[in-house]
Order: structure tokens, then C-alpha cells, then sequence
């Protein structure tokens, strides 16, 4: 009998840089965007954003060989056999968005490949991992050694082992338009899902306090239960569930739900992007909704107290899942980065374990104050084997 895996939860309230939260986070398959559907300006904003990502093949050591020129290209891998998609111990590799092509491999590949790593400090049933990351920029290692690694590669492309070659090139999925090396190259369009959800029950997100202060254990413990439950009807609403229809009539012996408290019996909207989401494009719904918010000045419309609630699934199965310091900056230099050679090293991302079944879910409920300023709280929550909080 499978037990259900432990998962760790971090909460963080009133973030500071809130223009910057989503390139922390360079792989995300899923966007899910609920608020009271009497804010029709945001329904307007958001409802025109629109990406795309790409599928098609991939030579690795050509990749490597590339690099810098295949820098901006965010590139997630697949396995090669579709039937070693389901498998815990596959190799994967992943480029994000610092330009570092990270590797992630068995034990008997790491030994096979030759190149310097780091094991996984996780116990799990698909035995030992080891991490290695190789950076794309130019100048960054000397002639020999990109001669070295690129050699390792062509062996890995070319298959596990001389008894199960391979034809040489990598499933991958990636945020750009740029042709791959070993092409050809299919563009997929990810446009907006709305729904519409009629006559549920609503809370006022405002309500939840500031976490206390206070030592006290109680004071505490009631502040952490209702934002359990404003998240819980964050999660609800994503589903559509019945639960939260102000007529349901639902037997209480056979399911019992109340909605945090105090609350209103209203409509929401809720609009959904399904992908390889960029950075850039979670970041632009983020953007969105504080702009929005702040926009909306007290007792101006018809919701007395507007709020987003943004909820971001990453991908689960790629080496890289944060990024403790992106390389971006404010609004404002975004476009005027210095380039990577004259930065220092950022800190490595904290160890993760590929699985297509792992936990990485953040979840932001945004608020205008009686000041009118924005207000947030986030959740996020991450598998058993993620050393993000260590």
C-alpha cells in the first residue's frame, strides 16, 4: 500500500518583491487565476495574455556545443523512450533561466560520463543521484575542459551503453520559437481557459490579519487556521467543487464543508494557462493583477474588497526547480542586466529529485488594503525530497 509522500509548506506575508517572485521559479506547467468576476477590468487585462512553447528534438553535446547562442532558449527534458517517462531513476537535464545546463543521472551514468558532481542528499527508492552543472556562458571554463565535457555528452546522447544505443537526440519542451539543432520544431499555442462559477460562497481574503506577533501558542495556532482555510477555498474553487455552491444541500454525514468566515454568496472567475510557462509570462500575470489592484481605489466599485488568488504548479521532473537568486532584476533594469560574466556566481538551487509525481505549488492571494496598498500572502509547498527549506 503507497503512503502518501510528506510535503513541506513555507508562508510568507506581504512579500517585498513581488515584481520579481515568479523568476524564482524557471519552470511552471500550470497557472490557475480566481477573483470576483465584478472585476472586469482584470478579467480584460488578463484574458489577453497569451504564450507559447515549443516541442521537438535535441542533440545535447550540439546544445553544449551552441551555448551561449542557445542561452535564452529555456529548455526542459524528456526522456528518450516513451516507456522510461513512468520510470524514478531516468536521466534528465534541464537549461533555466541562468544559462546553466544542469544534469541529473544515476549512479551508473555519473560514472560513465566521467564529469564532476554532487550526490543527492536524499534516500529514495531509485538509489543514488548525482547533479551536475555545467555552465553555457562564454569564457566561463577553459578550451579543454568544454572540450572534455562536450565529449561526455556526444557518449551520453548516444545511449546508456554500447548494447542500448541511442539515435542521438532528446524529446525536450522549451519557452522559445529558435530551432533546435536537431530540429524539426512545433510551436504550441497556450491561450486563456475562463470559467465562470455562479452563486458560491466567497470570503474576504482582507480579514486574515497579520500573522501575530505575539508568542502565544493559541493566538498562533487560530492565525495558521484560517489561512488553511482561505487556501483550502482557493484550492476548491480551482476544482469547481460542489462544496462551495450556497445551495448545496449535501448530506453531513457524508461531507461537511464551511467556508472561512466572514463571507459573501457571490460569482468568481477563473481563467487557467496550461504549458511550458515562461517566467516573463507568470511574472506579466502577477504584474497584472497588483496593477489592477492598486488601480482600484476604496468604495470605487462595486467589490468592496477585490482580491487575485494566483496558484502556479511547476514541473516536477526537472533537476531545477528554484532559483534562490534569478538573474533579473527590478521592473525597472529587467531589460538593462548586466551580462552574466560580470556578476558573481548566484548561489546553487537547493537540491531537488526529478519525479513527475513530486509536489512544487505556490499559491499568492493578493488584497487591496483600506489604504490601498497590495497585500499578500504566499503558501508554498514542495515534496519530501526537495531541500528548498532543507
Amino acid at each position: 500500500m503507497n503512503t502518501l509522500e510528506k510535503c513541506h509548506s513555507n508562508i510568507s506575508i506581504n512579500l517585498i518583491k513581488l515584481e520579481t517572485l515568479a523568476f524564482h521559479h524557471p519552470f511552471t506547467q500550470q497557472i490557475d487565476v480566481i477573483f470576483p468576476s465584478e472585476c472586469t477590468e482584470l478579467e480584460g487585462a488578463l484574458t489577453k495574455l497569451y504564450t507559447k512553447y515549443a516541442r521537438g528534438k535535441a542533440n545535447l553535446a550540439q546544445i553544449f556545443t551552441a551555448g551561449p547562442g542557445f542561452v535564452r532558449s529555456y529548455v526542459q527534458s524528456t526522456p528518450r523512450d516513451a516507456a522510461s517517462q513512468e520510470a524514478q531513476n531516468e536521466d534528465v537535464w534541464c537549461i533555466d533561466t541562468r544559462g546553466i545546463l544542469t544534469l541529473c543521472a544515476c549512479k551508473e551514468t555519473y560514472e560513465r560520463l566521467g564529469l564532476v558532481g554532487q550526490k543527492m542528499p536524499f534516500k529514495h527508492q531509485s538509489g543514488e543521484r548525482y547533479v551536475i552543472s555545467l555552465p553555457l556562458h562564454e569564457n566561463t571554463e577553459s578550451t579543454a575542459v568544454q572540450a572534455r565535457r562536450r565529449n561526455a555528452l556526444e557518449s551520453w546522447d548516444m545511449g546508456p551503453s554500447p548494447q542500448e544505443p541511442s539515435n542521438g537526440v532528446w524529446d525536450v519542451v522549451y519557452c522559445s520559437a529558435a530551432a533546435l539543432p536537431a530540429g524539426p520544431t512545433v510551436i504550441h499555442n497556450v491561450d486563456c481557459e475562463k470559467t465562470h462559477l455562479e452563486n458560491i460562497w466567497i470570503p474576504s481574503p482582507i480579514s486574515i490579519l497579520p500573522r501575530p506577533q505575539s508568542k502565544q501558542e493559541e493566538e498562533l495556532e487560530d492565525w495558521e487556521h484560517d489561512v488553511a482555510a482561505l487556501f483550502e477555498w482557493v484550492g476548491m474553487a480551482g476544482f469547481h467543487a460542489q462544496r462551495l455552491q450556497a445551495n448545496d444541500r449535501v448530506d453531513p454525514f457524508v461531507a461537511l464543508y464551511e467556508p472561512p468566515s466572514p463571507n459573501r454568496v457571490g460569482n468568481v472567475s477563473h481563467l487557467r494557462w496550461r504549458g511550458l510557462l515562461s517566467p516573463t509570462f507568470v511574472q506579466s500575470v502577477i504584474d497584472a493583477s497588483v496593477t489592477y489592484l492598486q488601480a482600484t481605489k476604496p468604495h470605487s466599485t462595486s467589490v468592496s474588497e477585490p482580491f487575485v488568488a494566483i496558484t502556479a504548479h511547476g514541473i516536477t521532473n526537472s533537476p531545477v526547480v528554484y532559483l534562490p537568486q534569478p538573474r533579473v532584476g527590478s521592473k525597472r533594469n529587467r531589460k538593462n542586466t548586466a551580462p552574466a560574466s560580470d556578476l558573481p556566481p548566484p548561489p546553487p538551487p537547493p537540491a531537488h529529485l526529478p519525479r513527475r509525481d513530486g509536489e512544487d505549488t505556490r499559491c499568492l492571494i493578493l488584497t487591496r488594503s483600506e489604504a490601498g496598498d497590495v497585500k499578500s500572502i504566499l503558501v508554498e509547498a514542495v515534496g519530501q525530497w526537495d531541500a528548498r527549506w532543507g
